[in-house]
């Protein structure tokens, strides 16, 4: 079995909480699925330093504030019954300006999107309902499972 990565998802919202950035991954897993910007965590550092780090490397923005919202996701992929990829995923929800961004990162495109449309998109599966979860002023302890068929990612339930 394939070790368990621990990753960085960032919700990034307008003030008023109506629009959400996301990125366009260039890299396989999910290479061209929008998405919340993140990334691995390095050997040494701490989960809110990931982000940190994540927020300033692919998205430019350079932010000291904590973060307004904070979730823990297991989520595993698999593909013929066997797990391809499996996560733990720490979410965190900032609010910033949205001038303060770059348009491009080696990760993929960046754009805004409206919080009520972004999912007529092709998005990652199990970000609508991750970015529900830290669209609250709760924290969440959260499971998904995402199965692969043809190059394609789909959330059964």
């Amino acid at each position: 079995m394939k070790k368990r990565l621990e990753v960085v998802n960032l919700a990034i919202f307008k003030p008023g909480l109506e629009e959400i950035l996301l990125i366009q991954r260039e890299k396989e897993p999910l290479k061209g699925y929008w998405g919340m910007p993140g990334g691995k965590k390095e050997e040494g550092e701490r989960i809110f330093e990931t982000a940190q780090r994540e927020l300033r490397e692919e998205t430019g923005l350079i932010k000291d504030a904590n973060p307004y919202g904070f979730l823990k996701c297991h989520e595993k992929v698999l593909e013929d019954g066997k797990i391809i990829y499996e996560w733990n995923i720490y979410g965190f929800k900032f609010i910033t300006s949205p001038i303060d961004f770059i348009e491009q990162s080696d990760e993929g495109e960046l754009k805004w999107f409206n919080v009520r449309e972004f999912f007529k998109t092709k998005i990652i599966p199990s970000d609508p309902y991750l970015i529900n979860l830290l669209s609250s002023e709760q924290s969440f302890d959260a499971r998904s499972v995402l199965y692969r068929e043809n190059g394609e990612y789909f959330l059964k339930s």
